[in-house]
């Protein structure tokens, strides 16, 4: 801040602590900790506190600097001093989860954060558990933020209300990308195993449907085709006056214009000669056919 002083720019510096809130839609290494939590997916709490502070107040605190703030002057946000467990049992609590229970001692989490570092030198890239931040962890201590207070007129909520919300939020945003990934694995799906609104399956696994035995004629026999989900292929069965099926081999009939498939019922003549020749393979007469579409 000497250079900001002995220039005369208007400029402050705001000291933030970690933050936590909803909305992180590309988190924070400790946002995405605390996701994880929500979600059930990381049983172990860090064993260091931290000074906390709700985003929303973060923020809000920026405004105030920028409009009541001495230049030169350096403010410090913050709210709370949390432990890790405490942070996490917080979070846990909000979406009704069992809190971290396998507690991670400085000694271990300075082993992984030298493991980490080999890792970032090997990778030539960054990661999220590095001996720097670690060491910045193991030297913090709470702050007095009482200046802000005074100078800016900034005052923050409980920081537990922030974490809260944060759980909630990441809890929220992770059911959704399930039931995108769900609904794309049913998608990719072919149409005829894809279950339709009601749960059930497509047409195509449906039993035939046919005419009511009272509106057939006397002495008439019953065709019925099944369809496979390319309009191609049918399933033959012949049901004579004597209400006993008679199974054929599958017949060819015409592609229909659309692929989905259909259901149909064939109402044969009383003639002997038509059904036989039908459940050969021969195509029905438009005439004789009653589609049942869905």
């Amino acid at each position: 801040m000497d250079y900001v002083r002995e220039r005369g720019l208007p400029a402050v510096a705001m000291c933030v602590s970690t933050t936590y809130g909803p909305g992180g839609w590309g988190p924070t290494p400790h946002g995405s900790l605390i996701a994880r939590v929500a979600n059930g997916r990381f049983p172990f709490y860090l064993g260091f506190s931290a000074e906390v502070v709700g985003i929303e107040d973060a923020a809000r605190a920026m405004i105030l600097a920028g409009e009541h703030g001495r230049p030169g002057e350096r403010y410090i946000v913050s709210d709370r001093y949390l432990s890790g467990r405490e942070v996490h049992e917080i979070v846990a609590d909000a979406v009704g989860i069992r809190a971290p229970f396998i507690g991670l001692p400085m000694p271990a989490l300075r082993l992984g954060a030298r493991a980490n570092d080999l890792a970032a030198r090997l990778l030539r890239r960054d990661l999220m558990f590095a001996s720097v931040g670690l060491r910045m962890a193991e030297l913090m201590s709470p702050p007095d933020h009482s200046k802000a207070e005074r100078e800016l007129g900034w005052k923050p909520e409980p920081v537990e209300d922030s974490l809260r919300r944060a759980a909630r939020f990441f809890a929220q945003r992770e059911n959704r990308c399930r039931h995108r990934r769900r609904g794309r694995r049913r998608s990719l799906r072919p149409p005829d195993q894809r279950p339709d609104s009601s749960g059930a399956q497509e047409n195509a696994t449906r039993p035939a449907r046919a005419l009511p035995r009272a509106a057939q004629p006397p002495g008439a026999a019953h065709h019925e085709t099944r369809g496979q989900g390319d309009g191609t292929h049918h399933h033959c069965r012949l049901i004579p006056p004597t209400g006993i099926p008679i199974h054929h081999a599958p017949a060819r009939v015409p592609r229909r214009r659309s692929a989905r498939a259909r259901t149909s019922t064939v109402r044969i003549g009383s003639s002997p000669s038509h059904a036989a020749g039908c459940c050969r393979g021969a195509a029905p007469r438009r005439a004789d056919v009653v589609a049942h579409s869905s």
